[in-house]
């Protein structure tokens, strides 16, 4: 934005962010300070996780950032090629095994993976199984609670 440098927006996961912060763009590991907020649209000094934010930072470019990059604490910065997940087929897969591995989407991350089996041989419609996620490149993911079914 012209006047205010990079800006970027997205719903904060957990934890809490304000002006002056130094942290971290993840999965590169670049660091940014936070020279301006605005949660819910407003300008603020601070947010919260659940808001929609926009954080104007110092210490980056428009074209460092890509869509999936999370803005975080240096602690929290461990970016992965591998994930484990419970994946279930829809029931409406027309066989057994049917499974497009090309492009897994986690959060606004866009990445290609192959899908590993951690149990069984292949997964039929309606049915689930753990598998590993073998990712192209490096993605920032962090684990949210399980909601109750």
């Amino acid at each position: 934005m012209a006047g205010i440098g990079t800006v970027v927006t997205g719903t904060a996961v957990a934890g809490r962010v304000a002006v002056g912060d130094r942290l971290l763009l993840s999965p590169r590991g670049l660091p940014v300070r936070v020279r301006g907020i605005h949660a819910q649209n407003r300008q603020a000094n601070e947010g919260v996780a659940g808001q929609r934010l926009a954080l104007a930072l110092a210490g980056v470019e428009r074209d460092d950032v890509r869509r999936g990059d999370w803005v975080l604490a240096e602690p929290l910065h461990t970016p992965t090629q591998r994930i484990d997940v419970r994946l279930q087929l829809l029931a409406s897969e027309a066989a057994a095994g049917a499974l497009d591995t090309g492009a897994p989407h986690l959060g606004a991350e866009d990445v290609g993976a192959r899908v590993v089996m951690l149990e069984g041989e292949n997964i039929a419609p309606g049915r689930q199984a753990r598998v590993q996620l073998q990712l192209e490149r490096p993605i920032g993911a962090a684990r949210r609670p399980l909601h109750p079914a």
